[in-house]
């Protein structure tokens, strides 16, 4: 080659009109799928500087174990080269959780994963538990429908007994239950640009209790037919999605059920706020705040809004509280006590796309807080549920993410937590 046609490193460059787009090592992936993910096409200008964020938001995908990003200047053109490295696409995973937080309701069974299947990064899952709250259940996510307006379907069944959350039911019934419920959901989205997304859903529930009680079941007798319709908008902007260090993400859910069925009709609104930011040197902080509202007519206690069950406060998990309103708020501060780096093994008889990682070492600084409201009741601090405490994060990307992290309560009771996915 000449030099000429040498392809150069540009990272001097700040500004840069990008002339064409190269991707390599995509062998199942198709090329839009990446392409789709960048706010850019051939003939804008972008910031050199940009180019890492732009490498999380492919990763953050899910399908890659590693993204590069590099202008390359063959005969002086601006060639972006997208070089990817594709994960291992079918997980049979066995699993064990503890549900509630609690080691004596083990859960266990099977997941099976199909991702980015057809290279469309289209998600098949079939999943069953046995144990404490056994199911059996089917996923399908197709990001793009409709290619060319960005339409995605979304489509979920699941059969399931489930045990009862509610410590208000449990002093109605007298002990616990299980209720047995079918659920179906199917929804489509649009998505108006890389960082924001609107989705229509239509549901069905139905639900089977042992006791003919209103409240117990929103109707009062003992099997809720239970349709729904809901509409959810999102904006996202994190760097890594998978464990972010900037950016926003805001999600808005609201819901109607029952349309009146059964004297059902009753509303859910679900909001969540969350941003991450610098702090000082390698310091990143985040913050989130959410809150469930529910209003209307029978609104039954598995659909009551909850500490303890999707928000969780650190000090407090195996405590459940409940109402129709909820709030919860949480401070966290992480730094690396070693930095994230690509982790490759080689070992035999496992595949390749399974022995790399993006992996790293964080401790951990938290608060969290939260509280439950009923019909306007004043708020105490009695009734506030607040803990903080110390951890380590260990990511395993795209795979997951554990952590071990130690917390105290308000009264300064200690709690140990052992778990896998981030805390927000």
């Amino acid at each position: 080659m000449t030099a000429s046609t040498t392809p150069r490193d540009t990272s001097d460059v700040r500004f840069i009109v990008i002339d064409s787009i190269f991707i390599s090592g995509n062998d199942q992936t198709q090329e839009d799928i990446i392409l789709k993910e960048l706010p850019f096409t051939p003939g804008d200008t972008i910031v050199n500087s940009q180019l890492h964020y732009f490498e999380e938001r492919v990763f953050s995908l899910g399908i890659f174990n590693n993204v590069s990003m590099r202008i390359m200047t063959p005969s002086g053109k601006n060639i972006l080269h997208i070089h990817v490295v594709e994960s291992w696409y079918i997980y049979p995973l066995p699993f064990i959780d503890f549900k509630e937080n609690d080691w004596s309701k083990i859960s266990y069974g099977m997941n099976i994963l199909i991702k980015n299947f057809r290279g469309r990064n289209e998600d098949l899952s079939f999943s069953f538990g046995l144990g404490y709250d056994p199911f059996y259940s089917a996923t399908y996510v197709m990001p793009y429908l409709i290619r060319s307006q960005n339409i995605s379907l979304y489509f979920f069944s699941e059969y399931a007994t489930v045990s009862n959350k509610s410590p208000q039911a449990e002093a109605i019934t007298g002990g616990k239950f299980d209720n047995e419920q079918f659920t179906f959901n199917i929804g489509l989205g649009k998505r108006f640009d890389i960082y924001n997304k609107g989705e229509v859903f239509a549901s069905y529930k139905r639900l089977t209790s042992p006791f003919s009680i209103r409240g117990i079941t929103a109707s009062g007798t003992g099997t809720d037919v239970v349709p729904a319709v809901a509409f959810q908008y999102t904006h996202d902007s994190r760097d890594l999605k998978q464990f972010p260090d900037r950016g926003i993400f805001f999600t808005f859910l609201s819901s109607y059920y029952g349309f009146n069925i059964d004297d059902i009709s009753y509303n859910s609104l679900n909001s969540d706020f969350r941003f991450y930011f610098p702090v000082v040197s390698s310091f990143t902080g985040k913050v989130k705040f959410s809150t469930q509202q529910r209003f209307g007519k029978n609104i039954p206690f598995y659909n009551y809004a909850y500490l303890g069950l999707a928000d969780e406060v650190r000090g407090h998990r195996t405590e459940r509280v409940e109402g129709k309103k909820s709030y919860f708020g949480s401070f966290e501060v992480k730094y690396p006590l070693i930095p994230m780096f690509d982790l490759i093994l080689d070992l035999p008889l496992i595949p390749r796309q399974l022995q790399q990682a993006k992996t790293a070492l964080y401790l951990t600084l938290f608060a969290d807080a939260g509280f439950v409201q009923n019909d306007g009741n004043p708020v105490t601090w009695a009734s506030v549920y607040s803990g903080y405490g110390v951890g380590i994060a260990i990511p395993a990307l795209p795979f997951n993410l554990g952590r071990i992290e130690y917390a105290f309560n308000k009264f300064g009771k200690g709690e140990l937590i052992i778990d896998l996915g981030l805390s927000f």
